[in-house]
């Protein structure tokens, strides 16, 4: 177990005293999917205090756990999130890094930042309560902006897009998977995940001899996240069709 993961469960299990002996809901920072899937070991582990995952929106990848007393019924709305929508003053294509680039420039640690939707006219930005009060925004990557916080009824989510594509894989092994995915050798793939380069469903893949599934989630370090959509039917050299989802 590397120390930073360490660190994160000592501070999750500090959650849960804090929570019993102060009889209120206590709360992370914002955590990744792969923080969020190792937290989970003492989730389970633990019989006390009722916890939340929330990042602000349905289907949020960034997100907040709340431990909650006993007592306590579990309220989303508890939760310490501010959302910022951002608005530009003229036509000009932001990417997802300019907003985040912006943001972290002004001394806002990644923790407290949680999702950003980027719009055709701006940006929605989820953010640790305070930290709308720390930023002071009026140009991001050279263009105009203002910026006001929003509650949830007053955003728009944007769809989600990917672009599907079919591949044949020697096998369901993951090493053999992800050459098919990314369309390299079984050398290149093995490479990655020696990199730890590769998760699977948020946990880090470790071993290219496990099997892979339809619904895993591959997040691949430089090349974004790819969803094994489905599993077809052999071909006639014993090849395994796939379909895949890749997140744009």
């Amino acid at each position: 177990m590397k120390n930073d993961e360490k660190i994160l469960l000592a501070k999750t299990e500090d959650l849960y005293r804090l929570s019993s002996r102060s009889h209120e809901a206590k709360f992370s920072a914002f955590l990744d999917e792969s923080e969020q899937s190792a937290v989970e070991e003492i989730i389970h582990r633990r019989q006390d205090g009722t916890p939340l995952f929330w990042g602000g929106y349905p289907d949020a990848g960034r997100r907040i756990l709340g431990i909650f007393p006993d007592w306590m019924e579990p309220e989303k709305d508890a939760f310490p999130i501010r959302i910022l929508k951002i608005t530009k003053n003229f036509s000009m294509e932001l990417s997802h890094r300019d907003y985040l680039g912006t943001i972290l420039s002004q001394g806002i640690q990644r923790n407290r930042v949680g999702d950003i939707l980027v719009t055709e006219d701006g940006a929605f930005v989820f953010l640790a309560d305070g930290m709308e009060r720390a930023l002071s925004l009026s140009k991001i990557a050279g263009c105009g902006v203002s910026s006001e916080v929003v509650s949830l009824l007053e955003i728009t989510i944007p769809e989600t897009k990917f672009k599907e594509y079919a591949a044949v894989a020697a096998s369901l092994r993951l090493d053999a998977v992800v050459a098919a995915a990314l369309n390299c050798s079984r050398k290149q793939a093995a490479a990655l995940i020696s990199a730890e380069k590769i998760s699977v469903n948020h946990k880090l893949a470790v071993n290219g001899s496990k099997t892979a599934s339809a619904g895993d989630l591959l997040s691949i370090r430089g090349f974004g996240r790819i969803l094994i959509d489905q599993t077809g039917e052999n071909t006639r050299s014993g090849r395994l069709h796939l379909v895949f989802k890749k997140y744009i």
